[in-house]
Formats: structure tokens, C-alpha cells, sequence
């Protein structure tokens, strides 16, 4: 399986509208195919980038999993 670094740039200034937390810089490495998905994710106009939908993501399973 091929797989791509992917990096997530989160920036260190918290997003006061939505009062979110400052975000860190995380680096990871996913299969080429959901970068490919993430794009259309992108293309399509769901999500402004890549981070953001990856963010997205991220909160839904913590939020399934963790705070529940």
C-alpha cells in the first residue's frame, strides 16, 4: 500500500469565534487514497482544506468515543 506524509498544519492562535483551543502541528502518515478522498472532500467545497476536514474527523470520533 502506498502512503503519503501528510501534514496537518494547525496554526498556534486560537479560533476566538468558536472559542477553540490553540492547535499544534501534527504529522501523519495515511494511504494515498485518503488523501485522494480528502481532496474531493476539498474540490467539492465541504471543507475549506485539508485540515480542516481533517479536524472535522477528528472531533466526531473524540466526541463518539471521549465525551459521551
Amino acid at each position: 500500500m502506498n502512503r503519503v506524509i501528510l501534514d496537518v498544519i494547525f496554526t498556534y492562535y486560537p479560533d476566538v469565534s468558536t472559542g477553540d483551543m490553540p492547535m499544534k502541528l501534527v504529522t501523519l502518515h495515511v494511504p494515498h487514497t485518503y488523501v485522494e478522498g480528502l481532496e474531493k472532500l476539498v474540490e467539492s467545497g465541504m471543507y475549506p482544506n485539508r485540515s480542516e476536514a481533517i479536524r472535522n474527523a477528528i472531533r466526531d470520533l473524540l466526541k463518539q468515543e471521549l465525551w459521551t
